[in-house]
């Protein structure tokens, strides 16, 4: 179950859309959100869509000839438990550079009108494992059209 706050309220993800296209680049007054969820369950939804970008990483790896660190000082692709193992900012420049769409597909519909949602995704700052939860926080600003 995922629990979803905007400055420390509980709304519905419903609520909320994100566009890819000028991602972080919108203007407004940001809020903070933060998500909760079980790490097993973000784990059974997320991981199929990981294990595939990497291993096609790879394989463009093979035909270039040519490793393209994912983070400063990589020297290979991090599976999905030693993502989560990586210090904050070497993840969240993983996270930052194949993941962030993907990440907030699992939680929020992409491209909604404003008479769908009151928040967009602005920002997305850190994904971390806290216990048993996967922890993920950022800002959105007001859905004005």
């Amino acid at each position: 179950m995922m629990k979803l706050k905007i400055n420390g309220i509980k709304c519905s993800s419903d609520k909320v859309t994100f566009f890819e296209k000028g991602f972080s680049k919108r203007m407004g007054e940001e809020k903070s959100f933060e998500i909760e969820m079980d790490f097993k369950d973000f784990r059974s939804r997320f991981i199929i869509q990981y294990d595939k970008c990497i291993a096609e990483l790879k394989h463009d790896d093979i035909l270039t000839g040519k490793f393209d660190p994912p983070f400063s000082g990589a020297t290979g692709y991090p599976s999905f438990g030693e993502l989560l193992k990586l210090s904050g900012h070497e993840r969240m420049e993983f996270i930052h550079t194949y993941f962030v769409f993907d990440i907030l597909r699992l939680f929020f519909k992409e491209d909604a009108t404003n008479q769908e949602a009151d928040w967009i995704v602005s920002r997305f700052d850190l994904m971390e494992k806290s216990g048993e939860k996967i922890v993920i926080k950022g800002k959105v600003i007001s859905f004005v059209p």
